[in-house]
């Protein structure tokens, strides 16, 4: 996928001049991680209510006894 190069952009742009990679500031990458969770967060909430109006049973059993 392209987060991989996202982070490496988000590195590149927010360190410019550093040359040793332990002096890098993560804050921006580190960011973008919260963002995605806290979107999967968001995205599951969305399901549950979704899952809770139109009943499709996400969260039922798929093997039955």
């Amino acid at each position: 996928m392209g987060f991989p190069i996202l982070i490496g952009w988000a590195l590149s742009t927010t360190n410019i001049g550093v040359t040793d990679p332990k002096m890098y500031d993560y804050t921006v990458p580190m960011l973008i991680f919260a963002a995605l969770g806290v979107l999967a967060f968001l995205l599951g909430l969305w399901l549950k209510v979704e899952d809770k109006k139109k009943g499709y049973g996400l969260e039922t059993p798929n093997i039955k006894n």
